[in-house]
């Protein structure tokens, strides 16, 4: 390809057969992960490698001449459109039809928002607002892997007027001008990871570095390629080994995208900076098997998602292994027809000047995509009527008792005080979202009179003096403030005489999650310094919870501490109301009580501990689980919500027990 006029840039051939093998090896690890096969617990970091992709092919196309005027910003985006929109499109119709008729009414309903955020290219603003990528809940999201093409959308839609204004300085700045961009984005993506994990994930800001990375590539002087040339082979060995480990290395609770994703990224832009030669990685790279599978990795992107949700809902609660390699040879087909029938002949038509097909094809894509989003529209608003199972009376009411103001804070949100606020409240619940969830149990109980404080934060146990981390990058202490103007207020609030402790203690005491739940490790300090350790997170939850006990006790009140709510170790909700609508037996979805002994032994000891400090314990084994199984149901009723909170029932039945002990 022939230099941009007046630029520095390196030249390089239009067609780089190693770009195709770096895009297959990316392809490949997002797969392995997905399919959660190999132990690739990192290979998420595959997207990572796209988007420097990306960047560098994009970047390079928008410079070619040197100049950018509306016709050659019009002619970028009409190629960007027919390259991805028509197979974008038909993976989101075929995937609204299968869903409407595999997936539960809620999941529906969520896949129908998802939908409308999808055609608008928007979805990584939508996963955004939702659960995280990593969280348990993504397994049911069809359409989650669309976020990354929102990015990419918003970065076509952004950078061309970046690169017009780069091309409007001497070409010797150009290189320091776009640099500024990618720093700029560098820090707001660090600060981003430790103040808000799922915008650092998700937003395009936050990733427009690593597709600027590619833009560096794209500006760098060719003299600079020249000087290291003598050390380029062993600089391309250990970008290539950098990226092949990655997927091995990093984990999902690693804090993403900076800095861990910058390795890879680095790795990418090197390969890519540094090849179009005859070396042996250019080579590797460059076989057909690789250049082949990363011509497919765009159908093979779009296909493979849905196609393991599916067949995860098909297999509940959880697809064997077979069952999955299976699955992910299937993709293969499915990603060839897309590619020769849907991407290949469209891709080439958007090359094509304007004709009178292109306004057909285009008035053909509008009516599909309306088509798309009032069906998403339809699913979300009439889930119901897609299938006679109906949860009207099994999910958790959340808003079943008034939530009143109590405490308007300024270092978190509003406490509750459930019931009438008139009367004050004997009884205080202070705990996580395992607090939380005895609200519907409560209300369940009718009480009209009286008032129930509630002090929540999710993913906080009531434990003052730590906070919980996942690692010391995303070190916060929002946890250890919350929780010390809660005992403040509890210790100063006479009418106040039982304070009801509750929360997920196993994960605390452990670090981990259970079962097939997905999501970040939790580890408890009292100091920054401190070990990230099971064993300094036990030693912390025993001593912070026995100061908390005897600080209570020590200014008259009892304390009654809800033990450990059985995890089931899969989502127990969507499990019963699969068996039930399918009309299978439901004690498939019990869970062994061993199971749920050997996770909470820690946890029990240090409820012994507690009753022998004078607090009170109710143990949720008590009235969830006999001396075999804690069950999913209960007469055919479901007693979960996910895979660790209850719904109604298991609710009312816990609240039950602990009003043996508390008033309410």
């Amino acid at each position: 390809m022939a230099d941009a006029p007046g630029s520095a840039t390196f030249q390089h051939p239009a067609i780089r057969p190693e770009l195709d093998g770096l895009r297959a090896l990316a392809v490949v690890a997002v797969l392995l992960f997905h399919f959660d096969l190999l132990g690739a617990d990192g290979g998420f970091a595959g997207v990572d490698m796209f988007f420097v992709l990306s960047g560098f092919l994009m970047t390079r196309a928008l410079a070619a001449t040197g100049r950018l005027d509306p016709a050659e910003i019009a002619r970028f985006y009409r190629r960007r459109f027919w390259r991805i929109a028509p197979a974008y499109y038909v993976t989101i119709a075929l995937t609204l039809m299968i869903g409407a008729a595999l997936m539960l009414p809620f999941d529906v309903e969520r896949l129908g928002m998802s939908a409308i955020a999808a055609m608008a290219f928007s979805s990584n603003a939508f996963f955004s607002s939702g659960a995280g990528y990593f969280d348990a809940a993504s397994v049911y999201k069809p359409l989650l892997h669309t976020w990354s093409l929102g990015v990419e959308a918003q970065f076509y839609l952004f950078w061309p007027l970046v690169i017009g204004l780069v091309l409007l300085v001497r070409a010797s700045r150009r290189f320091v001008w776009l640099a500024a961009v990618v720093l700029v984005s560098l820090g707001l993506s660090q600060a981003l990871a430790v103040l808000d994990p799922k915008a650092a994930f998700f937003s395009l800001p936050s990733r427009l570095w690593e597709l600027g990375l590619g833009g560096l590539v794209a500006f760098a002087p060719a003299e600079w390629r020249d000087r290291i040339s003598r050390a380029g082979s062993p600089l391309r060995a250990i970008a290539l080994a950098v990226i092949l480990a990655t997927p091995w290395l990093v984990r999902e609770d690693d804090v993403w995208p900076m800095p861990w994703a910058a390795p890879i990224c680095l790795a990418t832009a090197c390969l890519v900076w540094l090849g179009g030669g005859r070396d042996g990685v250019t080579r590797l790279l460059s076989a057909p098997p690789l250049a082949y599978i990363g011509r497919l990795s765009y159908s093979l992107y779009l296909v493979h998602w849905p196609v393991i949700v599916f067949v995860e809902y098909l297999s509940f609660p959880r697809a064997p292994e077979m069952v999955r390699v299976i699955a992910l040879a299937a993709c293969v087909p499915m990603a060839l027809l897309l590619h020769r029938f849907v991407e290949t002949p469209w891709r080439r038509q958007g090359r094509t000047d304007a004709g009178a097909w292109r306004w057909r094809a285009l008035a053909a894509l509008a009516a599909l995509n309306a088509g798309l989003i009032g069906a998403g529209y339809y699913l979300h608003r009439a889930p119901a009527a897609l299938t006679a199972f109906s949860f009207a009376n099994e999910k958790p009411a959340l808003d079943s008792l008034p939530c009143n103001t109590w405490r308007a804070r300024t270092d978190g949100p509003a406490f509750c005080w459930l019931g009438d606020a008139n009367v004050p409240a004997r009884t205080a619940i202070w705990g996580d979202s395992h607090a939380v969830h005895l609200i519907p149990g409560i209300a369940a109980l009718k009480r009209r009179e009286g008032s129930v404080l509630l002090a929540s934060k999710g993913a906080c146990p009531p434990v003052p003096g730590l906070s919980k981390v996942s690692n010391r990058i995303g070190t916060r202490d929002e946890c250890r403030k919350i929780n010390a103007g809660v005992l403040r207020d509890l210790l100063n609030d006479a009418d106040v005489k039982t304070v009801v402790l509750a929360a997920r203690w196993a994960f605390y005491a452990e670090t981990t999650r259970f079962g097939a739940e997905k999501g970040s490790r939790a580890f408890l300090i009292a100091n920054r310094g401190d070990e990230l350790s099971v064993a300094e997170s036990r030693a912390r939850l025993m001593e912070g919870l026995l100061n908390v006990v005897r600080s209570l006790q020590g200014a008259g009140k009892t304390v009654l501490i809800v033990g450990q709510t059985p995890e089931m170790g899969f989502d127990a909700l969507r499990c019963v109301a699969m068996q039930r609508e399918a009309g299978r037996p439901l004690q498939v979805c019990d869970a062994p009580r061993p199971m749920i002994d050997k996770r909470q032994a820690f946890v029990i000891a240090v409820l012994d501990a507690m009753r022998d400090a004078g607090a009170r314990i109710v143990d949720p084994r008590e009235v969830l689980c006999d001396a075999a199984l804690c069950y999913g149901s209960r007469e055919g009723q479901i007693v979960y919500s996910d895979d660790n909170h209850l719904g109604a029932l298991g609710s009312e039945l816990l609240v039950r027990k602990i009003a043996e002990q508390a008033a309410f």
